[in-house]
């Protein structure tokens, strides 16, 4: 995160196709030095949060008013990327707000990032919804799901529990459910989802990012302008990242007051 801007800049400025890993650069300074706050469409943000299959079924079911309007909407997720009350020797970079990778940039930027994309299109969702979010470093109650996201709305309420938060990377070890309570009939149904072919013949890791990289490609062969692209073959751009790496840098204003 500390050296995403030197490495990368002079790739950005050149015009030149730059996929950078999530965070962007340390700061949200440092994100409007990089891309000075401009459109840099041939460029991809490790922000794959967009396009897992999970995210991608949620999106179907809001833009379908299958359950009327989201009313509000709940999550709680841990950052349980390790054991309790210690920091592993590999991850010792995230106690360092310096380098600018930590729990809550990541695990939480990563989570928070995807919630905020099924709010983006505004499609199925109130005026007035709110969003709720509790994350905790560290384990859950053990037994407990580590990642429980609800959805309410007028006639129905969706949840999707998970192992952990990860819905974007590795958290499929365990079978991550979707599930719908149906008000009208008092039914829980639960609702399926899958990955394409292609992707599972690639580990769990890949199988987003492998996602990322066809949208990408997909349009970098038919050189098609940006208007033209419907929402399923979007994908995060840097000039995307920037939003979030602002939206972190007032809570760490609020933290730091």
């Amino acid at each position: 995160m500390d050296t995403h801007g030197s490495s990368t800049g002079p790739s950005v400025r050149a015009g030149k196709a730059v996929f950078i890993e999530w965070p962007l650069v340390k700061d949200y300074e440092k994100a409007i030095a990089l891309t000075e706050k401009k459109r840099l469409d041939n460029t991809i943000i490790g922000l794959q949060g967009h396009v897992p299959p999970i995210v991608l079924e949620l999106k179907e079911i809001l833009k379908s008013r299958r359950i009327g309007r989201v009313l509000s909407s709940d999550v709680r997720a841990y950052g349980n990327l390790g054991t309790r009350g210690k920091v592993s020797e590999g991850l010792s970079y995230f106690a360092d707000r310096e380098v600018g990778g930590k729990h809550i940039t990541i695990a939480y930027g990563h989570t928070i990032d995807y919630v905020h994309e099924l709010a983006k299109w505004k499609v199925g969702i109130a005026d007035g919804a709110t969003l709720s979010f509790a994350f905790r470093n560290g384990q859950q109650f053990n037994g407990t799901p580590g990642f429980v996201w609800t959805i309410h709305s007028e006639s129905g309420e969706i949840m999707v529990t998970a192992n952990g938060a990860y819905v974007h990377s590795d958290s499929y070890k365990d079978p991550i459910e979707i599930k719908l309570h149906d008000h009208s009939t008092d039914e829980i149904i639960d609702v399926g989802w899958d990955w394409e072919d292609w992707q599972k013949e690639l580990p769990y890791r890949s199988r987003i990012v492998a996602e990322l990289y066809e949208r990408f490609g997909r349009w970098w062969s038919e050189r098609k302008a940006r208007s033209d692209l419907p929402d399923d073959q979007e994908w995060p751009r840097l000039h995307d990242a920037v939003i979030r790496m602002e939206e972190f840098d007032e809570l760490f204003k609020q933290y730091d007051a």
